[in-house]
């Protein structure tokens, strides 16, 4: 006799007395046995409902617990990694494949890059929100994996004489069919609910785009009004003032444009900084404009006179993203968008509808900004969204260039990573490889060296500096930890359990080793005593103690903080990362010199760096890598092989020699200079491109397509 689980992503009662309760039903009288079943999200009205009307069947409905982070497949891998590294591309495969995708892009006359737009946002959503694809995906996982944790509870029970069946009623209407071809896969079948309506949703929906943006204008306004702090209107006691908005004429010279994510720190390159390549090339700041997009990460005004001073431009594109009064808002009336395709009324094709307008949006909206403030050249390390295609598109269209630096690490390749851009200033050919298997289009892929290194001998002052004052209290060996943050919603990303657990293993040490000294380096310097819950308290008896240093800066930080793990790594003997895939800050550490180990908290044994050795530099235990720490201290020569990466170093920057941001300054100087000249875009990158060769060699320029 077969077993069968219902798992319901959102229980309402509509869902269960239409939908669920009559197939129970169905099914019983089927003699099915309906073992239990699980819901994901739900009402507590609904919860109560179910469980009284499924009580005559003697199902048992119950909310089902996970967390993304410890879940793991019976091959100790992460399925959180899975789903990352494997899932992604298999579904957005199947879904472009799919008829209907193909006779959408059929019917349309289809830009350059819309359909890898296209293709991009079939797996771009957040996974927290209900009704997308991306959380279908992980919701068939967490299907896969309960089954899996029920078969390790009963295998001892005569597993062999069941058959575990699932049913997942989802609260998806798109890609219905690929998605079930999906599930099918892992054994369960699909069975679509209507999604709980949102009016506030559905209403901001029917709105233009310029609506939205006068009433977020209107709501930003009226806010600044009724506090009256840092108003836009008045500074230092001047008089009220109307706030400006861009001067409607186009600019002579051509710039580089680059997002602004409140890491300026001009005059102080040895911190993070939006303009590291302009700090290491003899480019002048009237050659920058400096973008302001994001509320969370807003201009201020000690920043902005530093910027003045070396004569960089700054563009609020956000009404929020200073506080400053003299910076024009560049705030366009009428962005257009591409004319409605009759197509038949599927909800597919709608949505595609709606992804060609916000793609329309976009690209208009960047002829407009581009043209008027003569935008030659587009920089960001933002890969990970759509929204790049569009920009590189109206970047091409006005004969500019778009360029995506790498700021990460990837062990994998990703849709996710799918970069289409002219140029890409990557740290090897590891990464140029690893674009052209996530299906990138690349134009001229620079190989530069890890773009931080010119960081290394600036923060040695500092960290001897941080390393004196734990030894003054008695450290004698000094280990560098970093943590790769956590999240309020465990169930689908790393919880605060993870890090809670880690800290409290180093802050323990710390307090019962008289010896060791401890540099905390946390990704999210301002959440970490709230993220650390109880264990805050460990850390301030840690810190009381004098060998324990957090590092992070006291000013108006960032969200992320300035100082890199190379000036934490520098000061120590050993550097720890807590997290092998989230690497960067480790492989920043090991390219700075310092032995450094990698623990591996949720389980991927795939990953390359696991080449390094287990038990030599990968750990999936704390209790291993102390001994292994202990270990390295006691060998006065220091040959044990502890954090040891010199066999993968040329892999990852195969310069090493603290000039990665100098040859990307130069080659932006270079495009700006060509496009000073007259030259079109295609002879100013290819002119770039040769140059770059003769100089660091022709294998430091690879064409991805």
């Amino acid at each position: 006799m077969g077993q069968t689980y219902y798992f319901v992503e959102n229980l309402s009662l509509v869902t269960w007395i239409f939908i669920v309760w009559p197939r129970l039903l169905r099914d019983s009288l089927h003699k099915e046995r309906i073992v239990c079943c699980y819901a994901i999200d739900g009402s507590p009205l609904a919860f109560l409902f179910a469980k009284m009307s499924a009580w005559p069947a003697r199902v048992p409905v119950l909310r089902l617990e996970f967390r993304l982070g410890d879940m793991q497949t019976t091959d100790g891998e992460s399925i959180r990694w899975l789903i990352l590294y494997n899932d992604l591309a298999r579904f957005q495969s199947i879904v472009t494949d799919d008829p209907s995708f193909q006779q959408y892009l059929d019917s349309i006359e289809s830009p350059y890059r819309l359909p890898a737009f296209l293709a991009k946002q079939v797996i771009e959503d957040r996974v927290e929100v209900r009704g997308n694809l991306r959380r279908g995906l992980h919701l068939i996982r967490i299907c896969q994996w309960k089954l899996q944790e029920t078969y390790r509870k009963t295998v001892s029970q005569s597993y062999s004489a069941f058959e575990f069946k699932s049913v997942l009623f989802l609260e998806q209407t798109l890609w219905l069919t690929p998605m079930g071809q999906f599930a099918h896969g892992f054994g369960i079948s699909l069975h679509s609910v209507p999604s709980v309506p949102n009016p506030i949703s559905n209403w901001k929906q029917l709105l233009p785009e310029w609506a939205k943006s006068n009433l977020r204008l209107i709501r930003y306004l009226s806010m600044r009004c009724r506090t009256n702090k840092g108003s836009i209107f008045r500074r230092n006691g001047d008089a009220p003032r109307p706030q400006q908005t861009l001067q409607r004429k186009v600019e002579s010279r051509p710039r580089v444009a680059i997002d602004y994510y409140g890491q300026g720190n001009l005059d102080n390159p040895e911190r993070y900084s939006e303009l590291f390549f302009w700090q290491n090339s003899s480019m002048d700041g009237g050659s920058v404009i400096c973008l302001l997009p994001f509320p969370e990460y807003p201009l201020n005004e000690k920043e902005w006179v530093k910027m003045q001073a070396h004569g960089v431009e700054a563009l609020r594109l956000h009404p929020a993203a200073s506080s400053a009064p003299d910076i024009p808002l560049f705030n366009p009336r009428n962005v257009k968008v591409a004319a409605r395709i009759r197509t038949r009324s599927s909800q597919e094709h709608i949505w595609l509808n709606s992804q060609r307008d916000r793609y329309e949006r976009i690209r208009n909206y960047w002829n407009a900004l581009a043209t008027e403030r003569n935008i030659k050249l587009y920089l960001t390390w933002d890969k990970y969204d759509a929204r790049h295609f569009a920009i590189s598109d109206a970047m091409e269209n006005l004969g500019g260039i778009t360029g995506i630096f790498q700021r990460a690490y990837e062990t994998h390749h990703t849709p996710e990573n799918t970069i289409n851009a002219d140029l890409v200033f990557g740290f090897s050919k590891r990464d140029a490889e690893q674009q052209r298997r996530s299906n990138s289009k690349i134009r001229y892929h620079i190989t530069t060296g890890y773009l931080g290194d010119h960081r290394f001998k600036l923060v040695r002052e500092n960290a001897n500096l941080i390393r004196e004052q734990l030894v003054s209290h008695g450290a004698k060996r000094i280990l560098a930890f970093f943590d790769e943050n956590s999240s309020d919603a465990p169930r689908w990303r790393v919880g605060h359990h993870v890090p809670q657990t880690d800290y409290a293993f180093w802050l323990e040490k710390v307090l019962t080793e008289p010896w060791l000294g401890l540099i905390i380096k946390p990704k999210v310097p301002r959440n970490l005593p709230r993220r650390l819950g109880e264990v805050a308290d460990l850390l301030q008896m840690a810190i009381d103690s004098g060998r324990c240093y957090i590092h992070r800066t006291l000013e108006d930080a960032p969200l992320q903080g300035w100082h890199p793990p190379s000036e934490a790594a520098l000061a120590s003997d050993l550097a720890v990362h807590g997290d092998l895939v989230a690497a960067t800050a480790g492989i920043e550490a090991a390219l700075a010199g310092v032995p450094t180990l990698l623990y591996d908290p949720l389980g991927w044994p795939s990953s390359p760096l696991y080449s390094l050795g287990i038990g030599k530099t990968v750990f999936t235990d704390w209790e291993s890598l102390w001994g292994a720490c202990k270990q390295h201290w006691s060998d006065p020569q220091r040959d044990t092989g502890v954090g040891d990466w010199s066999a993968v170093l040329d892999d990852l920057d195969p310069f090493r020699d603290g000039r990665a941001s100098e040859r990307m300054g130069n080659y932006v100087q270079w495009i700006l200079e060509g496009f000073e000249d007259g030259l079109n875009r295609e002879t100013v990158m290819a002119n770039a491109a040769e140059r770059y060769a003769e100089a660091w060699g022709r294998d430091k320029v690879t064409q991805i397509d």
